[in-house]
């Protein structure tokens, strides 16, 4: 490929003829008749809306958003139009509030639309689309109007797709991207029948620009690929560009790894983006992904809005997914960035020698469109990992964001694409792999996970496999040329005193990396040495998953061992009892609160135990399952009262009534009891099932409250196979026990989590996977589902949720509530969706008015193989903080806390997550 300054010289030239044409002369005089239409757009929305607007009249965003009544989703376009307003000088800002200084009360748009139609015919696009979105502003900010209909009527697509492709700034950049691809496959000058030329487009859309390039495409050995995040693109396109046998049509969401939706890192020559990557929440993140798709010395096409247009504002700001980016610092207020920004993003993205080209129309004008053209830095490493046998690294790679170098154990030195193979033994290979990669930003050691297994533990064997680790890795240290963070990974190397016997240490010949890490750390402290000794009686997705979630970590700690999903770290503490710690009374203890509303009121207060009743059985509680309930209850937020903590627990029998014949004393059980954050708890034997064997009491812990509630949610649904369900909160315990429970019945699941816990959904195999913190998820769906909607929604979400979900929501669907707060009843579901199917699930409401269903349920749950949900485990005496960390909803699945036999913790390595 050229360097992109040869493209831009080669471009300027022929830029300069083109603005001599007469509609791009007049191009500049139309965007100011268009600003000045929206703002006649803008004043009379206010004005429809009830501002009575007086010179010298101060006013707050704030209490216009409530006067309005603004919908919440549109509170960052109301501050927009504010800033129009201010731009015209009819607004001043004092002290974050505006004062009126003129008022336009004459508004003749209907006049003003016509005089521009006439004097701009081929301005049709955005005239139709300004006039449609900015008559119906007003409705559209009070949430009474849906603004997809107004962008795509009856789901025509036709207005859109003129305006990016015939409207007269579209084919000026679509044009300038057209020759900047052309030249860029000429000058390649490999245009054989051997090498065929492998070309991306991320969301392509309406197809615009794709229409621009594939007459030329079509004439060179070359596949292209449209793609874009909504089936109905897809399906527009393929009937649009049928006659084009090169193109290949895929889903793409440029905001999750590419590698997890199918495409292969390092796979494309050529990958263009117009007018996409604004849209999406993260612009680093978003980069980085398209950097993973791009060979080395590939080269990306990039067109994008560099200024505010307040004609936009009306037309696509009235959408929520024009205002869902998350990058304040980069994007504090508006989605669009500038183009000195744009240049200096790319480079911190692994992109080299970005240009820019910034068509000027006239000497006070400059177009609203910047295009950008940069080259994949060929030496950008974001990751080098050097990969094992076993497979780990291989399905890490597409967790990771950025470029990933892959570095193979072989006899020979060898380059293929971002991959290498290197002798372990020869120093001369390591440093041509440090001169062709000189500035790797993490490296992930993973041979010795390679050592032999307890099996082949003899002395040559252990000579052999710690000479080929130690020997690797001190090469590797010596012929660096940069201070990378340097991750050494081994799999049960090291003791956490979780381990009985040397055979649950099978990394034992793997601990001198250990050894060497801790060297590291103290000779060369640049590299941020971190050791992780994963689990190995985990399987390898699930060590996978948590290796990944430790890389993301912030946390500063250099040694960690994952032990059945818990973290462990090596840290100097001070023996017996913390600060922080609950004291553990000498007799039998339940926990409870002083004062409800705070949880530094919470005690481990004595009790005496009860004996069971007939049909009761006494358990000795090692484990309990902490709920959502708990914590709002403690916090006093629970719309009713009760005077008990804890539903769930595993421990064993510690006592059984006269007529229970199920269990003796000593038994391994889970059970559904209220009051279960005790040391003992009575309950009834239907609400108790024994635990299998392969089950830890913290793994056995996670299972009864959150799938009997989604199974009893999913029951009454009557949620059968190909029907689609929305599962809200998909990353929390219930949450999850859905997403299990809905894939094993063969339904479609679409579910929501905060971005951070995305990759634990992606791992039990979701795939359409929305944020659970905006209100985007309702037009994701609609538009994923090609306006269908989904057949059930399972709801643990409030306030403006529960409508967008009821309007994702078939006419005849089921609505399962599992919240507990500001929840909505039948009656209120009736006034907007009469024929939908509504229920209030409460579990322990059903365990107590139908015990016998549950001990079924709960019995047939334990013997299903059913898998444990993730667990983060807290100690009781840490109680306080397992509350506190559920309070932040950081945690993944389950919370557990737990209980000692003995009631005696030596924290040689101190459990934290």
């Amino acid at each position: 490929m050229p360097t992109p300054s040869t493209i831009r010289d080669h471009l300027l030239p022929q830029l300069r003829e083109w603005l001599l044409q007469p509609e791009l002369v007049a191009y500049p005089h139309l965007l100011a008749e268009l600003e000045s239409l929206s703002l006649a757009y803008i004043l009379r929305a206010f004005q429809q809306l009830g501002w009575a607007a007086a010179i010298g009249q101060t006013v707050s965003a704030s209490e216009l958003v409530w006067q309005f009544k603004i919908a919440p989703q549109y509170e960052q376009l109301l501050h927009r139009l504010l800033e129009v307003l201010h731009q015209a000088n009819i607004l001043e800002e004092y002290d974050q509030e505006w004062k009126v200084v003129q008022f336009i009360t004459t508004l003749d748009i209907e006049s003003q639309l016509i005089r521009l139609r006439q004097n701009y015919p081929t301005a049709t696009a955005e005239l139709d689309l300004l006039q449609r979105c900015g008559s119906h502003l007003a409705q559209v900010l009070q949430g009474q109007c849906d603004p997809i209909q107004l962008l795509f009527p009856q789901g025509d697509l036709t207005t859109a797709t003129q305006l990016y492709h015939t409207s007269t700034g579209a084919a000026l950049m679509n044009r300038l991207v057209q020759q900047a691809v052309s030249f860029a496959i000429q000058a390649s000058g490999d245009q054989s029948a051997e090498k065929t030329l492998k070309i991306l487009e991320i969301g392509a859309g309406t197809g615009g620009t794709t229409a621009a390039l594939l007459p030329q495409i079509a004439t060179i050995n070359a596949e292209y690929t449209f793609t874009d995040l909504s089936p109905l693109f897809l399906q527009k396109a393929q009937q649009r560009f049928q006659n084009y046998k090169c193109v290949q049509y895929k889903l793409l969401d440029v905001e999750c790894s590419p590698q997890s939706q199918g495409f292969d890192p390092g796979s494309y020559d050529l990958i263009i983006a117009a007018n996409v990557l604004h849209a999406t929440q993260d612009l680093r993140q978003s980069l980085k992904h398209a950097r993973q798709l791009l060979a080395p010395g590939g080269m990306l096409v990039l067109l994008e809005g560099t200024q505010p247009q307040g004609w936009l504002d009306l037309i696509f700001g009235i959408t929520e997914g024009w205002w869902r980016f998350t990058d304040r610092d980069l994007r504090p207020a508006y989605p669009l960035i500038g183009a000195e920004q744009w240049q200096q993003l790319l480079p911190t993205c692994g992109f080299t020698d970005p240009i820019v080209i910034a068509p000027v129309l006239n000497p006070a004008t400059i177009a609203p469109q910047s295009l950008f053209v940069a080259q994949a830095d060929p030496t950008n490493c974001d990751w080098m990992i050097f990969t094992d046998r076993q497979g780990l690294g291989q399905q890490l790679a597409s967790h990771l964001l950025g470029q990933v170098t892959m570095v193979i154990a072989g006899e020979t030195y060898r380059q293929q694409g971002a991959e290498f193979t290197v002798n372990p033994h020869c120093r001369a290979d390591f440093e041509q792999l440090t001169a062709a990669i000189p500035q790797p930003q993490n490296i992930l050691y993973l041979w010795g996970l390679d050592s032999p297994t307890t099996t082949d533990w003899a002395l040559e064997s252990l000579m052999a496999a710690t000479e080929t680790t130690c020997t690797s890795l001190l090469h590797l240290l010596q012929t660096l040329q940069s201070a990378p963070t340097l991750w050494l990974i081994t799999q049960g190397a090291v003791t956490t005193n979780t381990e009985n016997t040397v055979s649950q240490k099978p990394g034992f010949i793997q601990s001198p990396i250990w050894g060497l890490g801790k060297v590291i750390a103290l000779e060369h402290p640049a590299l941020h040495c971190r050791c992780v000794d994963l689990d190995p009686s985990l399987p390898l997705l699930a060590q996978v998953a948590e290796l990944d979630k430790e890389l993301q970590s912030t946390s500063c700690e250099n040694q960690i061992a994952i032990r059945n999903h818990s973290r462990y770290v090596a840290r100097l503490g001070r023996f017996g009892q913390e600060n922080d710690a609950l004291s553990l009374p000498n007799q039998p203890f339940r926990l409870t609160s002083l004062t409800r509303g705070t949880l530094d009121q919470l005690i481990l207060q004595p009790i005496d135990r009860r004996s069971p009743g007939s049909t009761e059985v006494e358990i000795r509680v090692y484990a309990t399952g902490l709920n959502l309930i708990d914590l709002l209850d403690i916090l006093k937020l629970l719309p009713f009262e009760r005077n008990w903590f804890g539903v769930e627990c595993a421990g064993e029998i510690a006592a059984i009534g006269s007529e229970v014949t199920d269990f003796q004393v000593g038994d391994a059980v889970v059970a559904l009891a209220a009051g279960s954050f005790s040391q003992y708890v009575t309950v009834d034997a239907a609400l108790v099932a024994l635990k299998p064997e392969h089950l830890s009491f913290a793994e056995a812990a996670t299972i009864p409250a959150a799938f009997l509630t989604a199974d009893d949610a999913l029951r009454l649904a009557n949620l059968s196979a190909g029907e689609r369900i929305l599962i809200h909160a998909g990353a929390t315990g219930t949450g999850m026990a859905a997403v299990m429970l809905a894939q094993r019945i063969g339904a479609e699941v679409y579910a929501t989590a905060s971005p951070g816990k995305w990759q634990a959904l992606e791992a039990l195999g979701v795939k359409q996977i929305m944020n659970s913190r905006t209100l985007d998820f309702a037009e994701q769906v609609m538009t994923l589902t090609q306006g269908e909607g989904v057949d059930v929604v399972l709801n643990s979400l409030s306030g403006e949720f529960i409508p967008k979900s009821l309007a994702v929501l078939s006419d005849t669907g089921r609505f399962l509530e599992i919240g507990k707060r500001q929840v909505w009843n039948a009656a209120e579901i009736a006034q907007v969706k009469p024929k939908v199917t509504y229920h209030l699930i409460d579990l322990m409401t059903v365990a107590q008015q139908q015990p016998d269903q549950i001990r079924t349920r709960l019995r047939d749950l334990m013997q299903s193989g059913i898998r444990p949900l993730p667990q983060t485990v807290f100690p009781i005496q840490k109680v306080v903080q397992a509350f506190r960390y559920m309070q932040q909803a950081q945690h993944i699945g389950k919370i557990v806390v737990t209980q000692s036999r003995n009631n005696l913790f030596r924290f040689v390595l101190m459990g934290l997550t």
